[in-house]
């Protein structure tokens, strides 16, 4: 059997109701797993439901319910781990013994010897200096690429800024829809991680394919002003950039930069269109890691300047970009624009300072 655990991701807080939060799913005595991504919404706010998919070893489990006892003596008898403890319901170190040599392992969390609990925890790299302190129960075999998302959230101390929540969980039987590929109606037919696509990632050709599909459906979206959707394939369409750069060493890198550079300067399009000005400057930037001399990427940036009110920024960026292209009209009426802007909000300045000292 296989076990599906929901991952809810969102910004709003508000999103998530409490009573749609449930606890995290108690692990079993079968060899289960943890996948992808669908779209939820709750009034105005949207939130991202992704699940991961994970094989646990049934002989290592924490026994959470008592009617698990029998198992949990059997796994310690098995394994000839003497005296386990009364007390409780943990299950002796001994059990098991993996080395935490590669990412996408699930280990145990715990307190000492002998008290493996109920948390665990997702290696995102080899951690060898984890051997012997904790028990390595399974692994993940789907949805690697929702674990690197959950990694790369923000983090403000040591809470998530986005709302992190695991919900929804149950069993899968054979034969059951992963869910690795997208159902959003767009004809996409490629998993949203490239991890779980039955593909090389190291062959840049095949690669280059599926991303100019991706890139094409997203650009559909574009036009319908679906912003949102656009983002989320051209989004998709760097995830199989950044995978397959990953495992040539960025060998193929150059043939892949032009369509992810594209993908960066439509991203930014969207962003200014739903207001998202930091959103829009941060993947313009990431344009102009690739390209330094693009335009479209100094003018896009230089719009979310001004959302931001940052004038100055704005100003620097198109004045770059003139001087690359010095006969482009858009850069010289957005030019004009924000020396306008300036000048507005130096009178506006001067005019207060007046008044303090009337």
């Amino acid at each position: 059997m296989k076990r599906q655990w929901h991952i809810y991701t969102t910004e709003y807080d508000s999103a998530v109701k409490k009573s749609e939060k449930r606890p995290f799913a108690a692990p079993r005595t079968d060899p289960e797993t943890v996948t992808l991504s669908e779209v939820r919404q709750t009034g105005k706010d949207q939130y991202h439901m992704v699940s991961l998919w994970v094989e646990l070893s049934w002989n290592c489990l924490q026994i959470l319910y008592p009617k698990l006892q029998k198992i949990f003596v059997r796994c310690v008898q098995e394994k000839k781990a003497l005296d386990p403890p009364l007390g409780n319901l943990y299950i002796s170190k001994d059990v098991l013994s993996i080395e935490h040599g590669k990412e996408g392992l699930l280990s145990m969390a715990n307190a000492g010897r002998n008290t493996n609990g109920s948390q665990f925890f997702i290696t995102m790299a080899p951690s060898p200096h984890l051997d012997g302190k904790r028990v390595v129960f399974g692994r993940v075999i789907k949805g690697m690429g929702v674990a690197r998302i959950l990694e790369n959230v923000e983090v403000k101390g040591e809470k998530p800024a986005k709302l992190c929540v695991t919900a929804e969980c149950g069993e899968l039987k054979g034969g059951d829809d992963w869910g690795i590929f997208p159902k959003d109606g767009s004809g996409d037919s490629h998993p949203d991680f490239p991890e779980d696509a039955d593909i090389d990632v190291k062959d840049v050709d095949k690669i280059l394919l599926i991303t100019e599909d991706l890139k094409n459906i997203g650009n559909t979206f574009f036009k319908s002003q679906n912003w949102e959707m656009a983002i989320k394939k051209y989004t998709e369409v760097l995830r199989y950039v950044e995978g397959s750069k990953a495992a040539t060493e960025n060998a193929g890198g150059a043939k892949l930069q032009p369509v992810a550079l594209s993908c960066l300067l439509n991203i930014g399009a969207c962003k200014l269109k739903l207001s998202d000005w930091q959103g829009a400057v941060d993947s313009c930037l990431e344009a102009l890691e690739i390209d330094p001399a693009n335009t479209k990427a100094l003018y896009r940036r230089a719009q979310g300047w001004q959302g931001l009110k940052e004038y100055d920024q704005a100003l620097a960026d198109l004045k770059k970009a003139q001087e690359i292209a010095p006969e482009d009209k858009a850069i010289q009426a957005e030019l004009r624009k924000v020396k306008q802007k300036i000048k507005a909000q130096k009178d506006k300045e001067k005019a207060a300072y007046a008044k303090m000292f009337a």
